[in-house]
């Protein structure tokens, strides 16, 4: 038997072993509830309401690889001076897409208010 045909045959095999009554898993973007008020500021944990938790000039950043962690306020940037800092460790102005910046807190950040240095 050619190395083709046995590499399908084991492949078709492989796929007939798995257990066909197992519904698969499905990734689902996050929800967010709609109506809330803007009453988060930069560092709070946004993950109820999105970015119209977190007021004007605001973003909602999702931090982690988890769906449902690490959601957090923060603010367009140009550079570290237009982020929170102090004691708690600065924030980096890092581009999440071509051409626009946010605000992002360091990898350990737990949810709560900071003083921003600028918003643009």
């Amino acid at each position: 038997m050619s190395s083709r045909i046995w590499l399908v045959t084991l492949l078709v095999a492989a796929c007939d072993a798995q257990k066909h009554d197992e519904a698969p898993r499905v990734v689902t973007a996050k929800q967010f509830v709609s109506g809330l008020p803007a009453s988060r500021t930069v560092g709070e944990s946004c993950a109820a309401g999105g970015a119209d938790e977190c007021g004007l000039n605001q973003l909602c950043l999702h931090t982690q690889p988890a769906p449902t962690e690490g959601w957090i306020c923060s603010l367009k940037c140009r550079s570290e001076e237009d982020c929170p800092g102090g004691s708690d460790g600065r924030w980096i102005c890092g581009e999440f897409y071509p051409g626009h910046r946010a605000c992002v807190p360091p990898p350990d950040w737990q949810p709560r208010a900071v003083t921003s240095r600028g918003a643009r």
